[in-house]
């Protein structure tokens, strides 16, 4: 296991992906482009802090665009193990394993505080309230280190604003498989002092069927 006072050297996007095609050309692997096996990686087995291929096997995989088979996503298991080797043995950590990290070290002290409480109360918890923005940039990892950080069942306790339309990163989420309940509970912004709905209906003409989700496993819209 990884121990949090290490110190790694964190790795670029450009180089994460540059040992991951050097790791798929040294095991004559074809199945699997970079983009895909990164993001499984990072998305899927990081984001939700899959520790064995038990989990893995098990897990939802929101999002991902391809359903795998046991045994593909044994191939897939056994890929990352050597990646995490690789990270190991060059002393590396990518941003978002540093993310997954740093959610592990806030939840195992959120269990602390919780041992032998029926409900934690709000003020043990690092924070009272966290707000978000830009919250559609977020990796799942982060997400669960910040619901570790305030108390699920304290009032207002994470206030988030997103737009799934200006996505940068391609990290889709399931907010309510993480811990952080925003159904029924969510608002729609409708006065936008940057573009006219005239613009926007264009644009939108021009992006085609793309679709987008609301960050819950549903699909959102503009209009």
């Amino acid at each position: 296991a990884e121990r949090p006072g290490r110190r790694r050297v964190v790795m670029t996007d450009a180089h994460a992906r540059a040992e991951w095609h050097a790791l798929l050309t040294e095991m004559g692997e074809t199945r699997w482009d970079v983009d895909f096996i990164a993001d499984e990686w990072s998305q899927v087995i990081l984001g939700q802090a899959l520790g064995s291929f038990t989990e893995y096997a098990r897990a939802r995989r929101a999002g991902r665009g391809r359903p795998l088979s046991r045994p593909e996503r044994m191939s897939v298991w056994q890929l990352t193990e050597q990646f995490a080797k690789r990270m190991d043995e060059g002393e590396w950590a990518t941003h978002a394993a540093t993310a997954a990290l740093a959610a592990r070290i806030e939840s195992e002290r959120a269990a602390r505080i919780a041992v032998g409480e029926a409900s934690a109360p709000s003020y043990d918890s690092r924070y009272l309230h966290i707000v978000v923005d830009e919250a559609q940039d977020l990796h799942a990892a982060h997400w669960k280190m910040l619901r570790a950080m305030v108390h699920a069942g304290s009032r207002n306790d994470i206030f988030c604003v997103a737009d799934t339309h200006q996505r940068i990163y391609d990290s889709v989420v399931s907010l309510g498989s993480l811990g952080v309940n925003i159904r029924g509970r969510s608002a729609r912004l409708t006065l936008n002092y940057r573009t006219t709905k005239e613009i926007l209906v264009s644009a939108l003409r021009l992006l085609g069927s793309e679709n987008y989700d609301d960050l819950d496993g549903g699909i959102d819209d503009l209009i």
